[in-house]
């Protein structure tokens, strides 16, 4: 992990931890835990980060950039005095380095963010489709049971004569061969049904009955 930590901050300026995980490609905490280890080790710098809370900048100690330090000396001695130079300040040049490190981190920082909201949304709009689909199963289902319940409710309707002036010796009973049973409360009425189903072929006769007696639930049988 040391070797890789090293790596990566030889080719930026300063990286915060979450970045360097990141880079990496381990754990948060892991890299932390070793960034504080080389700390003390002399391997690496570091400086708080302004406004981030306890989040730092770390960067390689001079020692692990000497080599690259070595080398400006022999670039600057290789210019003669034929043209003056444009002198930077080095804490100023400095400066200059970590605003760019920084700008980048936030650069970074930002990108993981884009795509952790990336993945978020297409999560939720995955769980928002099947909830639609879900939705309109249950809907469909609804319907279904209406109409199953609408229909179950004609045919009791059909087999039970709900009327509160309900008499048991006034009703009468349509009975055909192809046709269902039906209750009458009046004889016309009872009448007026087997005409019917004989005028239109549907039976070649249809018995009008009325009723003998009757057997009501928790009780046995009662005459009319």
């Amino acid at each position: 992990m040391r070797e890789d930590i090293v790596k990566y901050l030889g080719t930026v300026q300063q990286s915060t931890a979450k970045v360097i995980a990141l880079k990496v490609g381990m754990d948060h905490l892991d890299v932390a835990r070793e960034l504080n280890h080389m700390l003390n080790d002399g391997l690496v710098e570091r400086e708080k980060k302004h406004g981030a809370g306890n989040e730092y900048y770390y960067w390689l100690s001079r020692t692990e950039r000497a080599p690259e330090t070595q080398s400006q000396p022999v670039a600057l001695e290789a210019k003669t005095d034929s043209a003056p130079a444009t002198v930077i300040d080095p804490v100023e040049h400095k400066f200059m380095e970590r605003q760019i490190a920084a700008l980048q981190n936030h650069v970074d920082d930002l990108t993981a963010r884009r795509d952790a909201a990336a993945a978020e949304r297409l999560q939720i709009e995955t769980e928002r489709d099947e909830l639609k689909v879900e939705n309109d199963a249950l809907k469909r289902a609804v319907a279904k049971l209406r109409e199953n319940n609408s229909a179950l409710e004609r045919r009791i309707d059909e087999l039970t004569i709900v009327d509160a002036e309900f008499k048991p010796n006034e009703v009468y009973v349509t009975v055909g061969r192809y046709a269902k049973p039906k209750r009458h409360k009046t004889i016309e009425k009872a009448q007026r049904r087997a005409s019917q189903l004989v005028r239109s072929e549907k039976e070649s006769e249809v018995l009008v009955c009325e009723p003998v007696g009757r057997v009501v639930r928790g009780s046995e049988w009662r005459p009319n």
